[in-house]
């Protein structure tokens, strides 16, 4: 079962697609993350992606980072196919999946915005502010309006719904 808003987010330490290392807990140090679970076969995501893409190219003070479920080859091929920018890690079926797993990913995409809340102490996650799985437009909509952006606009014709 995913994590539960207000459930604590644990921290993880992935590779980036393009080298490089991320690390949540230095993320949130700079604010909110979207953090958003995907697979490269994934029709749903495929219909999110280029919103969320939106998302990471209008918001300030917000970072959206994609965690792809699959190889670097087929997460580049992605990435080229719905000209995809936003940052992505790697969680290797190799590892078992583990930062999926800690998340209690069991759809894909899986969205999770995690605030900071980083000071002094023990801490060394943040908190789930908010969660959507599948394509919501109107969950798409709230987290938009959350850090003022408009996810979609007029011209755009998509589903209400669409499970993941």
């Amino acid at each position: 079962m995913p994590l539960a808003v207000g459930a604590a987010a644990p921290d993880f330490e992935l590779p980036e697609l393009d080298g490089g290392v991320v690390r949540l807990r230095e993320w949130l140090a700079g604010g909110p993350v979207v953090v958003v679970f995907f697979k490269t076969t994934c029709p749903t995501c495929m219909l999110a992606f280029p919103f969320l893409e939106r998302l990471h190219q209008r918001a300030r003070g917000l970072r959206v980072l994609a965690v792809s479920q699959d190889g670097v080859e087929a997460t580049r091929r992605f990435h080229d196919d719905f000209e995809i920018t936003l940052p992505t890690v790697m969680d290797a079926a190799a590892t078992g999946y583990a930062v999926s797993d800690a998340y209690g990913i069991t759809h894909v995409p899986s969205l999770f915005l995690v605030s900071g809340g980083m000071g002094e102490g023990a801490v060394v996650g943040g908190k789930v502010e908010w969660f959507s799985t599948g394509f919501s437009k109107p969950e798409l909509e709230e987290l938009g309006e959350r850090v003022g952006v408009a996810v979609f606009g007029v011209q755009d014709r998509v589903p209400v719904w669409k499970p993941g």
